[in-house]
């Protein structure tokens, strides 16, 4: 679990710093901290390219570079926000579309042996990542709703923080509710 939080910190760092510094800066910074998730999981040994952290390092590089050519308004930071979540929803849509969920990538590295032998391995990932797909979408819709002045961003916020923690809190409980499964079955 913990591997999958630190995969969204591009995200965190994008949301902090964009408040804090210019938004093209922002983009930059999270650009860089998603390649360097990607470099540092292609060069780990035994370790594999994440299909969330490669999304990420498309999505940023491509907005970084967007920032950097096109004048900068106001409004960028939550295109910004809307393009980077709107890639993580279809990153993580992909991933059940291709058939592998990218929650697997991370229960795979860190999952007991019995765990990743049980013939729930892969529903378990699928549900876990459908349950992240929503929390995407509800935070896209957010952004979409702030884009086109519909919330303020305040509510924006708000939506996203719930959505995030209530997609942690399901994670954390299902992990449990899969460990307890587990057990009884020995």
């Amino acid at each position: 679990m913990f591997l999958m939080l630190l995969s969204l910190t591009p995200f965190a760092a994008f949301t902090l710093l964009s408040h804090a510094v210019s938004v093209p800066i922002a983009l930059w910074v999270a650009a860089v901290l998603a390649l360097g998730l990607v470099l540092s999981d292609w060069l780990r040994p035994g370790g594999g390219v994440k299909i969330i952290e490669a999304g990420s390092a498309i999505v940023f590089s491509a907005l970084a570079v967007y920032a950097m050519s096109s004048v900068v308004d106001g409004d960028l930071a939550r295109v910004s926000r809307l393009a980077a979540n709107g890639g993580l929803m279809a990153t993580s849509l992909l991933s059940l579309a291709i058939g592998a969920p990218f929650t697997l990538q991370y229960a795979r590295e860190t999952a007991p042996n019995e765990a990743l032998a049980s013939a729930g391995f892969r529903r378990d990932n699928y549900v876990m990542t459908s349950a992240w797909v929503v929390v995407f979408a509800i935070m896209f819709g957010a952004n979409l709703a702030g884009v086109f002045g519909a919330t303020p961003l305040w509510i924006e916020r708000l939506i996203i923080y719930v959505a995030l923690i209530g997609g942690g809190g399901f994670t954390f409980w299902y992990i449990r509710r899969v460990q307890r499964r587990l057990a009884t079955a020995r």
